[in-house]
């Protein structure tokens, strides 16, 4: 089942983040997925922060996801579900 445009969620050192796949591909059997993150900047501020340090340039590789680190979400039931909080 392709992954191509759902929504998908990802826990970032306790945060959830959430976007779209936007690219996918098949590497030793394993999907990978590439997402349009919504409201990144923690994360992103963490990630030139870290390769800094690295003293590292961006490494395209880490914009990749294996599939079964994301999750398919249906906003809809979340937004219900956090709603009755």
């Amino acid at each position: 089942m392709s992954m191509l445009e759902k929504i998908v969620m990802n826990v970032w050192g306790g945060v959830p983040r959430f976007g779209r796949v936007i690219e996918e591909k098949m590497e030793n059997k394993w999907r990978f997925v590439k997402v349009d993150w919504a409201k990144d900047d923690a994360f992103e501020m963490d990630r030139v922060r870290v390769l800094k340090l690295r003293n590292q340039a961006s490494d395209e590789k880490y914009d990749w996801y294996r599939s079964d680190k994301v999750r398919i979400i249906n906003p809809a039931e979340l937004i219900s579900a956090l709603s009755e909080l």
